[in-house]
């Protein structure tokens, strides 16, 4: 959506002002990124066409490390 709004010279952001643009903002954004033809928005086009596919992010784990750790603690790599 961040890149969308760039693309569309802050269509998104600037529809808070007004009421009448803001009732307008649904899911058809979802469709209009996904069927842009605008080369800035190819990455949101990708990223739209992975959710419709289901093609999401699997949960692996998580971790809490404690308070009196975090100090030595390694911040976590791409493997």
């Amino acid at each position: 959506l961040v890149e969308a709004d760039v693309a569309w010279d802050s269509e998104i952001s600037k529809s808070i002002w007004d009421v009448n643009e803001f009732i307008r903002l649904d899911d058809t954004i979802l469709k209009r990124i996904e069927w842009s033809k605008e080369s800035k928005l190819q990455k949101g086009r990708d990223l739209v066409r992975r959710i419709r596919r289901r093609e999401l992010y699997q949960y692996v784990n998580d971790f809490a490390v404690p308070e009196e750790d975090i100090i030595g603690f390694k911040p976590v790599t791409e493997v």
